[in-house]
């Protein structure tokens, strides 16, 4: 489910948040590269959040890549996008 979620948002996602997720991201506080994982959580039936960030293997330490969230009505899909 969260792959046919990823496919279907990716179109939205600006060329930045793309690029960035090939690079390598190296811990603040170890040094070391970071993974980058995305979680998906849905509320109500209404409301999914999606969330990409970069966490370190070693120490747990986060680091918010971006948010995407979307709420639907009846007649609407209203997408939120935060970097």
């Amino acid at each position: 489910m969260v792959y046919q979620i990823y496919q279907s948002l990716i179109a939205f996602l600006p060329q930045k948040i793309i690029n960035t997720c090939m690079n390598a991201v190296i811990c603040p506080k170890c040094r070391i590269r970071m993974d980058f994982i995305a979680e998906s959580e849905s509320t109500d039936g209404t409301k999914k959040v999606i969330r990409y960030y970069y966490r370190c293997p070693a120490c747990g330490s986060r680091i918010l890549d971006s948010n995407i969230e979307t709420i639907k009505d009846t007649t609407n899909i209203l997408i939120k996008i935060t970097h």
